[in-house]
């Protein structure tokens, strides 16, 4: 099979139409399941305190610690320069989103609970409660006096209610310049992370559903301009091979993360628009040597080039293939988890690509071919 790709492309196509088939059947009853880039959800954003560096093992400790808080709701993290901390989760409501506050807090040592805070806010206002009524009522007691001294004036009592004026008007120029006096800002503490360096917003579901049609935007542009790259560089049915190839390569890469219910989210649309790039030079390099056969075996029929193209690409593809391979493995397994989100379709996107680039768009490009030729012979054998 494989030293004739060509004579038996109906057993080559076995494979990718059976995944194929899948892919479209879990697509359409599975669906996605889309990360917290396209759907509505809450972000944190903060910078550590001093003392505390960003690594592996403490994104996983937040991770599952914000993760636990809010009862297991899916998590990202991501790190932000290199003292910052990026936290996606699906939407929360707000007890869970002080919940998951709190534990960051603990986490970095941080301020008090919440609930003491407006404990203590409620008896600092009661307290400017009671002085109010306090003044309240000395103004009031103040007043009926003065009145009760105009309707028997004695000497005495004008002193008396002279002096109480005096008293009043002393007490409310010294609380004015009480309230004037300057108050001294507080020494921020940079080792502990406070409530209000945590940045809190919501992404709602608009946003999320423009971020997935901008992402279908780029593949499709992607597709077409290697379209018309590649119809310029060969001929338009190679052109046309070369999409089905990266379409088939694409249906499998959604197909996997359809039927495992991986997480979607924009990582996996980078990984996308890498693997078109990779798998499409791929196929070019096996076009350029079918097209390099075309013109040194010229009474050879056309799939007789291409399956030498193919055997003469082999070593190339599998080698080059490989190589990646183990490099984007080794990322999987040991990389923190946002690297494993984008090497997981990676690794999907190489395999399909490889066999897609040996043996779907050139058998395919040698079947158009063929049957062009057969027609044309047909048309001229009736005239």
């Amino acid at each position: 099979m494989f030293k004739s790709p060509c004579a038996n492309r109906k057993y080559i196509y076995i494979l990718p139409a059976i995944l194929i088939i899948i892919s479209i059947i879990s697509m359409i009853f599975r669906g996605f399941n889309y990360g917290i880039d396209f759907t509505s959800g809450t972000t944190f954003e903060f910078t550590l305190p001093e003392g505390y560096s960003y690594s592996a093992d403490m994104e996983e400790e937040i991770r599952e610690l914000v993760s636990d808080t809010a009862d297991g709701a899916s998590t990202q993290i991501q790190q932000i320069g290199t003292d910052g901390m990026f936290i996606k989760m699906t939407e929360l409501d707000n007890d869970t989103t002080d919940a998951v506050v709190e534990a960051l807090l603990t986490y970095f040592g941080g301020e008090v609970s919440e609930d003491v805070l407006d404990s203590e806010v409620e008896i600092e206002a009661e307290l400017v409660t009671e002085e109010e009524t306090a003044a309240a009522v000395v103004e009031e007691v103040t007043e009926e006096a003065v009145e009760e001294a105009t309707e028997e004036v004695t000497e005495e009592e004008e002193i008396i209610i002279t002096n109480l004026e005096d008293v009043s008007a002393a007490e409310a120029e010294n609380l004015t310049e009480a309230e004037e006096e300057p108050v001294e800002e507080e020494t921020v503490d940079t080792t502990v992370l406070t409530r209000s360096g945590i940045k809190i917003d919501k992404v709602s579901a608009s946003v999320s559903a423009q971020l997935i049609g901008n992402t279908f935007k780029a593949v499709l542009l992607a597709v077409i301009l290697m379209l018309i790259y590649i119809g310029i560089r060969f001929d338009f049915k190679s052109g046309v091979c070369a999409v089905a190839a990266l379409a088939h390569d694409l249906i499998i890469m959604f197909g996997f993360y359809s039927l495992f219910q991986c997480t979607m989210n924009t990582s996996f649309v980078a990984a996308v628009l890498t693997i078109i790039g990779y798998s499409i030079n791929a196929t070019i390099i096996v076009f350029d040597r079918v097209r390099e056969n075309v013109k040194s075996m010229r009474k050879a029929s056309f799939d007789e080039k291409a399956d030498a193209a193919i055997r003469s690409s082999y070593t190339r593809t599998l080698f080059s293939s490989l190589t990646t391979l183990f490099t984007i493995g080794a990322l999987y397994i040991l990389g923190v988890s946002s690297i494993r989100e984008f090497a997981l379709p990676i690794i999907v996107g190489l395999v399909c690509g490889a066999y897609s680039s040996l043996f779907v768009a050139p058998t395919l490009w040698g079947l158009w071919k063929e049957s062009g030729a057969k027609t044309a012979k047909a048309k001229n054998i009736k005239k």
